[in-house]
């Protein structure tokens, strides 16, 4: 019976180094992409891109560790809490990738916005520079006109205060009445 219980523990320990095996080369393979992964993202392609590999083989990991506990019936208690602490971990691991992929993408998306806004900000402010010489380019050239306008409109209207004058003195005549001297009359 003692054969029978080694060979059960034979068994159970070649399951779990087989498993610890598999968990070792996806620990390896996460570590190469981690190695891989630039300091600065510039396309959210490159985020969804690492993410989804380093997603895909945490995945793995938590499937291996659920498949190892469907038989723990010749496993002890320890390698039992093993596995499932294993598990714990690869799920953690699992949602944190998921919650850095969105902070990674909402970093880069946060910068390519702030960006939009200063170039967009540069070409109104060209813009507006170039409106405003323009305009000063306008009023260099209205105001010599302007002030020709002006004085013509100054004389139109002195010519008009003469004409009215004029006007004004052919109606009058000057009359000397005794008495009095030189007055000026209204004519009918």
């Amino acid at each position: 019976m003692t054969d029978y219980y080694n060979l059960i523990d034979k068994r159970t320990e070649y399951t779990i180094k087989k498993m610890e095996d598999k968990a070792d080369d996806l620990n390896r393979r996460l570590d190469l992409i981690e190695k891989e992964k630039p300091d600065e993202w510039f396309k959210i392609d490159d985020i969804d891109s690492y993410y989804t590999q380093r997603m895909d083989l945490l995945q793995k990991q938590v499937e291996l560790y659920q498949d190892a506990l469907k038989d723990t019936s010749d496993m002890t208690d320890e390698q039992i809490q093993n596995i499932v602490d294993s598990l714990n971990e690869a799920t953690l691991s699992l949602k944190q990738a998921q919650i850095d992929n969105l902070k990674d993408q909402t970093d880069l998306q946060s910068k390519q916005y702030d960006a939009i806004v200063y170039r967009i900000n540069l070409w109104k402010d060209e813009i507006q520079d170039a409106i405003d010489a323009i305009e000063d380019a306008y009023e260099d050239e209205i105001k010599p006109i302007q002030d020709v306008s002006d004085e013509l409109e100054r004389q139109g209207k002195l010519e008009d205060l003469l004409a009215a004058k004029k006007a004004a003195q052919r109606e009058k005549e000057r009359v000397f009445r005794e008495g009095i001297g030189w007055v000026t009359k209204v004519r009918p």
